[in-house]
């Protein structure tokens, strides 16, 4: 067996700990992004149920005890508090699994077979965290100190071989899952390469998975410091890592949106420049540049405004972002689907929004129904 490294605890609290910090800002990006522009849905919710546990997650490296090694032997490791770190770290990872299914199964109307299916996923992640759950809590005796139950949660055991299995098989659905359902959505290539990029983010949480099955199956010496230590802050990376994927997709727009505003009042300032220099060659072509659609409305307009569409999932567009009908016009910005993912599709009443870029796209009615 070999000997893991030596493993500075103070330094990897700190680590997990910005990293902990940097999904739970994260999080409150969304929730006042979706709050702001009036498109809070279940999953912007939900979110508040992994953000909270995290927080709690986040400052148990601080305020348990410190670790030592082979707390079996010494018994100086509280089983009630192993078994409630392990349970936070269970209820952000799946909860943020949950969150994900749902912002993406918001992207199409109520009825597509493409939303039902990802709410099936959706379900079948929430039935497997009641089952580890219910494995955890069987397996576990929190009122028994004798320290030999919870601790062989680390073995070869069937509860650890399958928190591992459907960890993995989950991350491998929700890498897959985005890539299946918006391959076909025809977009501007950089633009449907950063959409997609920002929902495979569970790239990172199954290479950390890898990682930690590595150290728990691999020809390492158990129960000695450095081991506890990996298996525990891997686990907060895991746990931070999941809730920062459920995540990406609005904090990478929004990063986005700020990068496309700051561009855009660069060409502002130059333009005098630009239109001596087109007044003075006649035959020079006038630039063109794509419309973009701002996701945070003002308070004014949010309360005047709330969009509601039915959504066309043939949504089809050229491969320069203009759509086949309108031929030569601009090419629609990445806002347009931005917009969508950040509609709520189950709200029923409110006028049209005229600043919606699908309703610019033929083809994508808008209803006008309000209640008086």
């Amino acid at each position: 067996m070999l000997n893991l490294p030596y493993q500075s605890y103070v330094a990897w609290r700190v680590c997990v700990t910005m990293f902990h910090v940097a999904a739970i800002l994260s999080t409150l990006l969304r929730i006042r992004t979706r709050y702001k522009s009036q498109r809070m849905w279940l999953d912007d919710y939900l979110v508040i149920v992994p953000m909270t546990v995290d927080f709690i997650y986040c400052i148990s490296p601080w305020a348990l005890p410190l670790l030592s090694p082979d707390p079996r032997g010494t018994g100086q490791f509280d089983l009630r508090k192993l078994w409630a770190v392990l349970l936070l770290c269970f209820t952000v990872i799946w909860f943020s699994r949950i969150c994900f299914m749902l912002s993406l199964a918001r992207i199409f109307p109520p009825g597509s077979p493409t939303r039902s299916r990802i709410l099936s996923l959706v379900f079948l992640f929430a039935l497997l965290f009641c089952v580890v759950v219910l494995l955890l809590a069987f397996h576990c005796d929190p009122y028994n100190s004798s320290a030999t139950h919870c601790v062989k949660f680390l073995r070869f055991d069937p509860a650890t071989k399958y928190a591992y299995s459907v960890d993995t098989i989950s991350d491998i659905i929700m890498i897959i899952t985005p890539l299946v359902v918006l391959w076909k959505v025809k977009l501007p290539k950089l633009e449907k390469r950063i959409i997609l990029a920002a929902l495979s983010g569970s790239i990172m949480t199954l290479l950390l998975f890898a990682v930690l099955m590595f150290i728990t199956f691999g020809p390492f010496q158990r129960y000695n410091l450095p081991y506890v230590i990996l298996s525990i802050m891997l686990s907060h990376l895991t746990a931070a890592s999941s809730l920062l994927t459920c995540n990406a997709l609005v904090v990478v727009t929004n990063i986005f949106r700020v990068y496309r505003r700051r561009t855009g009042r660069i060409e502002e300032a130059r333009s005098p420049e630009t239109t001596s220099a087109d007044s003075s060659n006649p035959t020079r072509p006038a630039p063109t540049s794509a419309p973009v659609f701002e996701l945070d409305k003002t308070k004014e307009d949010a309360n005047h405004q709330s969009p509601q569409s039915s959504y066309d999932p043939n949504i089809d567009t050229t491969s320069d972002g203009a759509t086949e009908s309108e031929g030569s016009a601009a090419p629609v910005s990445m806002f347009t689907l931005t917009q969508i993912t950040m509609e709520d599709y189950d709200s029923r009443y409110g006028p049209p929004d005229s600043t919606n870029p699908r309703s610019r796209l033929p083809g994508v009615p808008i209803s006008s129904t309000r209640v008086a």
